[in-house]
């Protein structure tokens, strides 16, 4: 989609600019969307085809549920925003007003209410510091649920074999009430190893800069911010050192995860994490590549309709209703390069199949309520009358006729005479 679609922004972002980007927008054509513009650096070097796989990624989700779960939990990229068929960003949902809680950033002592949505690192934090802020406190149950929450998208990041590298207390929000979490910056995830990216206070000892980071990171990463919310503890010895004075397979697991020792690549998986925490794993698969950018043109125009903000509740059965993605094909003109997804998804979208060459379609009936009714008959057609009286003859044309019989005979016959 072209940037020029998004309508007029405004001369400075709504967020200010972190890490890669040059800011993020919201997008007046598309309410609840964010475009968050890539700088120079990225714009160069950003894989349009790695972002358009990783758009489509979640659309290979069969269960309707799990997909919108996933549309619940994270600000998942919907679209891949170019500029002169330059790659400058991306288009992603905006946290959801639900993620949203009124509370007071600097305590009673200087109160400042605010109605935003909580960073992860506050579940670091104990009761008391969240009661002076007016936030619920958070039971241990209220910590687990919130934790569940989290792994089940993590878990869904390593079934992809996506490489997240942003666990940190900067890139996830939670509400209080219901014990959800919501990820974003997921744009900048990779397959399979990528550069190392540095997140201070989540170093893996196992894999010191500049070495790339890679699923294994991830888990140790994950397990460290997990540890922190069920322990509420902050550094690093004083979450192992209270996981040890814990029983059960979730706190042994975690101890696994951080270790600091030993064959990285021995790290229980996130999967194996997500199991003794009785979450769902997510039934998906790889996909080699696509083309998707979450758009379908309009009868075959070059505008684009962008989907309706994904359906965030999770206990739905059925998929959103919303414009879906169309599966590009290659320069040839072939079948599309990887398999259609079912219908869903996580935007609610539907594969276009191109029409096969010499395949028939039957029109469907028409039920005879709808069917038009019988033109009427046509009017009589009269005929002009005719007189049935017999006409008298004209003697003198016959007799002129039988003059003229009787000339050629005449003739023939002097010329066969002539003749012998």
């Amino acid at each position: 989609m072209e940037v020029s679609q998004l309508g007029t922004l405004s001369d400075t972002p709504d967020f200010k600019p972190a890490g890669e980007s040059l800011g993020v927008w919201r997008t007046p054509n598309f309410p609840g969307y964010l475009f968050k513009k890539y700088n120079a650096e990225v714009s160069r070097k950003v894989d349009a085809a790695v972002l358009d796989r990783l758009i489509q990624q979640p659309h290979v989700l069969p269960d309707p549920s799990e997909a919108a779960f996933l549309a619940a939990s994270t600000s998942w990229p919907a679209s891949r925003i170019t500029e002169h068929q330059r790659t400058v960003g991306v288009m992603m949902p905006e946290a959801p007003p639900r993620m949203s809680v009124t509370w007071l950033p600097r305590s009673y002592t200087n109160p400042t209410v605010r109605h935003s949505p909580l960073p992860i690192d506050y579940l670091a934090k104990d009761d008391d510091w969240l009661e002076q802020r007016q936030i619920p406190r958070q039971s241990a149950a209220d910590r687990d649920a919130l934790c569940r929450s989290l792994v089940r998208v993590a878990c869904f990041f390593e079934q992809c074999g996506l490489v997240y590298a942003d666990w940190s207390y900067a890139n996830a929000f939670w509400q209080p009430h219901e014990h959800t979490v919501y990820i974003f910056d997921i744009d900048g995830s990779s397959y399979g190893p990528r550069p190392h990216v540095f997140t201070s206070e989540f170093e893996d000892p196992l894999t010191p800069n500049p070495q790339p980071v890679d699923n294994c990171t991830d888990r140790y990463r994950l397990a460290l911010l997990v540890g922190r919310i069920i322990t509420v503890r902050r550094s690093q010895p004083d979450v192992k050192a209270a996981l040890a004075r814990m029983a059960g397979p979730v706190p042994q697991t975690l101890l696994a995860m951080l270790s600091g020792s030993g064959d990285r690549t021995a790290r229980p998986t996130l999967t194996q994490l997500a199991k003794v925490l009785g979450v769902p794993v997510p039934q998906t698969k790889l996909i080699d590549e696509t083309g998707v950018d979450g758009w379908r043109p309009l009868n075959g125009g070059s505008g684009h309709v962008a989907p309706s903000r994904p359906n965030t509740t999770t206990n739905v059965t059925s998929p959103p209703t919303a414009p879906g993605w169309r599966p590009r094909r290659d320069f040839k003109g072939g079948r599309p390069t990887h398999p259609p997804p079912a219908d869903g998804g996580l935007f609610g979208g539907r594969a276009v199949v191109p029409r096969q060459p010499g395949a028939r379609s039957e029109p469907a009936p028409v039920p005879p309520a709808l069917r038009p009714p019988p033109p009427p008959p046509p009017p009589p057609v009269h005929a002009p009358p005719t007189n049935l009286s017999t006409p008298t003859p004209d003697w003198p044309a016959v007799i002129g006729g039988l003059f003229v019989i009787a000339f050629v005979v005449g003739v023939l016959f002097l010329c066969s005479y002539l003749i012998l």
